[in-house]
């Protein structure tokens, strides 16, 4: 399985390469989606959301020890 030229295994890289892909919306013509679509969007949006607050307080707590 060949790794895609972006793969960065440190936490720092991996969090970039996610900002970088999700860079790829940008671009999106939102008004050209459906509604659900966006709906699913914003869902997942949410979700992500989460999951960064957590990893960013798991993160902060080995900085605050």
């Amino acid at each position: 399985m060949e790794l895609p030229p972006f793969a960065t295994f440190t936490p720092a890289g991996v969090v970039a390469d996610a900002g970088a892909q999700l860079g790829s919306l940008d671009e999106v013509l939102w008004a050209a989606r459906t509604p659900a679509e966006l709906v699913g969007t914003i869902e997942e949006l949410e979700t992500l959301r989460s999951h960064l607050a957590a990893l960013e307080a798991s993160v902060l707590a080995e900085i605050t020890d």
